[in-house]
């Protein structure tokens, strides 16, 4: 694969990825730039968003200020969730893109990864167990080593530093 390739097939969001000042269009097809209505309603609703009312009288063309400073912590995260899905990489990498949300978006944002389905390899790098609770692999890090490493439920089962985790004892 060429480097541009490469760069086209993953996408990541982090706990301070940019949103930029525009219109939620602007940033939503950020990495997409020919994506139809449709598809960003369509990643829209995925996330949990309605461009169609709430905060967002002027729908897709409602304006965003620089960082996003005029929408919650929620709504930029699932604004940068919808780019992603806009932009369909075959890689996403979450670097606790949800820390710093309350329970509710953080779920919003969990649904909608999981949403994704089978077409995406995605990668989450998380402290809060609600995000890992529902993958299929679990690389632990302590000290930069690979600690335990196994399905979610494997991992409760031996005990664990994951068990601890997650707040469950080993059954």
């Amino acid at each position: 694969m060429s480097p541009g390739s490469v760069r086209q097939a993953i996408r990541g969001i982090g706990i301070d990825t940019a949103v930029f000042a525009g219109t939620i269009r602007d940033n939503i097809v950020y990495g997409r730039p020919d994506a139809i209505e449709s598809e960003l309603e369509a990643a829209l609703a995925a996330c949990g968003l309605d461009s169609q009312g709430g905060r967002w009288r002027q729908g897709l063309d409602t304006e965003v200020e620089d960082r996003g400073v005029n929408l919650s912590a929620g709504e930029r995260q699932r604004l940068l969730l919808a780019r992603v899905i806009v932009s369909k990489p075959r890689v996403l990498i979450l670097d606790e893109a949800t820390a710093n949300l309350d329970f509710s978006s953080e779920e919003a944002v969990r649904v909608a990864v999981g949403a994704l389905g089978p077409r995406i390899t995605t990668i989450i790098i998380a402290h809060r167990p609600a995000m890992v609770a529902d993958v299929d692999r679990v690389l632990v890090l302590r000290e930069g080593r690979i600690e335990e490493d196994g399905s979610p439920d494997d991992l409760v089962r031996r005990g664990g530093y994951f068990s601890q985790l997650m707040g469950k004892a080993a059954a």
